[in-house]
């Protein structure tokens, strides 16, 4: 039977009700539910005799949906304000700013009540961010979603790091798309409730478009660990002795405690002075907590050993919560420790870029949250051997000449022809000027002939004869010894060719020409003012001593893969320069030595760089709350922690909607009666 709640309202004006000695208090409270019957049916009476419109003030429930609110956690730091806005045909339904101290708050859940309007509603949550880098403007970027009268569950709003700066048309929403490809897409929103299961829904955010199925990889609907394992993970851990699905101490000591042990000086519930003596006096019970009994092995003279401040054999969070803390309890809408959203999704959103690597997360699909698939073993696509040589393989020695090589660095990839050096893989052939042939070799080349070197040229090749008309290569012939018989270049012999050399291939031969209007081969504005413009000008085409690429980007062009001094805390052009790119890992090369960009630094705001909540919790937050440690923490409140936050008696919290919030009221009849607390109206939606 219900109990009735009697109160101080039996000084009610008009309605004065109060239980006597012998009177049941269920029925008191429904003569006065019947009474405020009479009185409505009275007053409605009135109004139609003085031929007066009355309304009800029975309406269609409210549209109450769960709006969770998120951010990729590269870029969380930077978050410092959220708008949250409901409209419906131009008019604000509902409004509320939160302000986002630290990263810890994130992600955050608000509960949204709207009243039915027969034309849908529009959600938009607008994410206020300081500037990602130096010298940025405060960013504003919004994100929209529709939804339908009678949604219900959840919405999720999460933005990508990659949107940020990404504004789109009226009417689309920033995604990243694939998830974890670091591809910004503008796409049209989601609307729930129009019976079709859209991109960005799922049967979590949109049951009532997209259903839920056990064994597609999503925890969600109303599958839970009980319901669907295979999805949500084994329910063994969750703080309670689930024995409907066959947890006991011997499955899961965890939830439902150890099992009775004979000999560990324990009377645990099983044992007794007949099956276990050692640990059950047989004098147990006789009214006198004496000789070897204790709270442990005889509760009957001795008491229980709850309240000790030890969780100790028996006890859980259920039987003892003063001394176990606390049981997580899955659907009071916070995201507690040893919940995820894989075994509550009703409390956690799994979100890419919500900084966890949940279920079918990956570094493929996720990297925000599941770290880089550098190191795998696997060069896949995104990776290269500049930003990823553990899987690719160092970029020199791949036959091209780039990303920065020079012959010093990498000889294999680029010559260092006409330094006067025969170097690794210049040869008398492709560098004349630096490698001579070796006779003996086996190799008849580059002028050698039968009669200067027969070792090499032997043989057939003394009946090779320049002027025959046939161009003997394989026996020395060349371009340099016999141009009669064999056409192509030869650099060295002090012509110029112009089918085949210029200044560029052959400067041995070909030189520069000052005056033909291109400044290049050597001129410079001393040499060639012509070509190249006066010394002591910029631009002259010439980057000449004292200037470089921060003060004559005309002649002297940047390299967007390095910083230069005057890049220092912003952009090298491929790559960054600022104390930011260790987070982001976006560095350039020499950052470090040009700019004094190192690494991580904790205390920037920037949580990444292998810092976590231990090493640097003022920059990743401190790594949860914990009920029962005399703090109320964020993340705690009366409802799910009561023992680090106490209630406020004349407020409303959560769990007391429909109920009493200590002296003052949080339910719908507390309007008719005057006693509602406060916040009745804004907590619970008694208005």
């Amino acid at each position: 039977m219900p109990e009735a709640r009697i109160h101080p309202r039996s000084q009610r004006r008009g309605l004065r009700l109060q239980c006597n000695e012998g009177e049941d208090p269920y029925v008191l409270a429904q003569a006065r539910l019947a009474a405020r019957a009479a009185l409505c049916a009275f007053a409605m009476a009135c109004c139609a005799f003085l031929c007066l419109q009355c309304g009800s003030d029975e309406t269609a429930s409210p549209t109450e949906i769960t709006v969770v609110l998120g951010i990729g956690a590269r870029c969380a730091s930077h978050l410092s304000r959220i708008q949250l806005v409901v409209t419906a045909g131009g008019s604000v339904e509902y409004e509320q700013d939160f302000a986002i101290a630290d990263e810890g708050a994130l992600p955050l859940a608000a509960k949204v009540s709207v009243k039915p309007n027969g034309a849908g509603h529009v959600l938009t949550a607008t994410f206020e961010l300081e500037p990602l880098h130096h010298g940025d403007e405060m960013v504003r970027m919004p994100l929209t979603f529709s939804f339908a009268d009678g949604t219900s569950g959840r919405i999720v709003l999460s933005l990508p790091c990659v949107c940020i700066g990404v504004y789109c048309p009226d009417g689309e929403n920033c995604a990243e798309l694939p998830a974890g490809s670091g591809v910004a897409a503008c796409v049209a929103p989601s609307t729930c409730g129009n019976a079709s299961c859209e991109a960005g829904e799922s049967c979590a955010t949109c049951p009532a478009d997209c259903a839920c199925s056990c064994g597609d990889g999503t925890c969600s609907g109303d599958e839970s660990c009980k319901t669907c394992p295979l999805d949500c993970g084994s329910c063994c851990g969750n703080g309670a002795c689930d024995k409907d699905i066959g947890e006991s101490c011997k499955t899961c000591a965890g939830d439902c405690g150890m099992c009775p042990l004979c000999g560990n000086a324990i009377c645990e519930p099983g044992e007794d002075c007949t099956s276990c003596a050692g640990d059950c006096p047989c004098s147990c019970g006789d009214g006198a907590c004496n000789g070897t009994e204790s709270c442990q092995n005889c509760t009957v003279d001795c008491g229980t050993c709850c309240g000790n401040s030890v969780c100790e054999g028996g006890e859980t969070c259920q039987a003892c919560s003063v001394d176990c803390g606390q049981c997580v309890v899955c659907g009071n809408g916070v995201c507690e420790a040893g919940e995820s959203c894989g075994t509550c999704p009703q409390d956690c959103s799994c979100v890419c870029g919500d900084g966890t690597c949940n279920m079918a997360e990956s570094c493929n699909n996720c990297p925000i949250d599941c770290s880089s698939c550098c190191g795998n073993g696997a060069c896949e696509p995104g990776e290269n051997c500049l930003n990823c040589s553990a899987d690719c393989g160092s970029c020199c020695g791949d036959g091209a000449c780039n990303n920065g090589e020079t012959c010093a660095s990498c000889p294999q990839d680029c010559s260092c022809c006409g330094d006067g050096a025969c170097g690794a893989g210049e040869n008398c052939q492709n560098c004349p000027s630096d490698c001579s042939p070796t006779c003996g070799d086996g190799n008849c080349q580059c002028g050698e002939t039968c009669q200067g070197c027969p070792a090499d040229c032997g043989g057939a090749c003394c009946s090779v004869s320049c002027g025959d008309g046939s161009c003997g290569s394989s026996c020395g012939e060349d371009a340099c010894n016999c141009a009669s018989d064999c056409a192509g270049p030869c650099c060295g012999n002090g012509s110029c060719d112009p089918n085949y050399e210029n200044c560029g291939t052959c400067p041995s031969d070909c030189g520069s020409v000052c005056g033909d209007g291109a400044c290049n081969c050597g001129e410079g504005c001393s040499s060639c003012p012509g070509d190249c413009g006066a010394c002591g000008g910029c631009p002259n085409g010439s980057c000449e001593a004292g200037e470089d690429s921060c003060t004559c980007p005309a002649d002297c062009p940047d390299d967007p893969n390095s910083c230069s001094y005057c890049e220092c805390g912003g952009t090298g052009g491929n790559c960054q320069c600022d104390a930011n790119c260790p987070e982001y890992g976006s560095c350039c090369a020499d950052a470090c030595g040009a700019c004094g960009v190192c690494g991580p630094t904790c205390g920037n705001g920037i949580c990444g760089g292998g810092e976590d909540c231990n090493s640097c919790p003022g920059d990743c937050g401190g790594c949860g709350a914990v009920c029962g440690n005399g703090v109320c923490e964020a993340g705690e409140d009366s409802c799910n922690c009561g023992a680090d936050c106490p209630n406020d008696p004349s407020s409303c919290s959560y769990c007391e909607c429909g109920a009493s919030g200590g002296t003052c009221y949080c339910d719908a009849a507390c309007v008719g009666f005057g006693d509602c607390c406060a916040d009745a109206c804004n907590n619970c939606g008694a208005c």
